[in-house]
């Protein structure tokens, strides 16, 4: 994930990363061992894990829900049974 081309993913794939975030957050595995090795200062606190995992909902919760609507091709396979 690229933040700088947030704006360039698709609302599937902004999903997708805003649920790794979350998870991240509430694991406490962000930033990444491998990334606070080379920056021993990078680590978060707990506020800020939290402001991220607010953000992350936030940021998801303004993404369009799909609507649930089968497609005609859902719709013609259901009638050709």
């Amino acid at each position: 994930m690229d933040l700088s081309k947030w704006d360039t993913y698709t609302d599937s794939e902004r999903s997708g990363y805003l649920l790794a975030i979350i998870a991240a957050t509430e694991s406490h595995i962000m930033p990444p061992a491998k990334y606070v090795w080379m920056h021993p200062r990078a680590k978060l606190s707990d506020a800020e894990l939290r402001s991220v995992k607010s953000w992350a909902l936030a940021e998801r919760a303004a993404i369009p829900k799909k609507t649930g609507i089968p497609s005609q091709r859902s719709d013609s396979r259901k009638r050709s049974r």
